[in-house]
């Protein structure tokens, strides 16, 4: 179980590739950007890139 919170959050999607399937929240403010992506199948990766603008 993954419970993740991100303030500023614009857009929740699944993303299919193959056999892999993932959950991506990306997010951001004025000054800054974001992207989750928590892959759930064959093994969990979480992966969190955030940039300034």
């Amino acid at each position: 179980m993954v419970d993740l919170y991100r303030e500023q959050a614009t857009l929740l999607r699944a993303e299919s590739k193959g056999t892999t399937t993932a959950l991506v929240l990306e997010y951001g403010t004025s000054d800054a950007v974001g992207r989750v992506r928590v892959q759930v199948t064959h093994e969990v990766v979480i992966e969190d890139k955030f940039l300034r603008t």
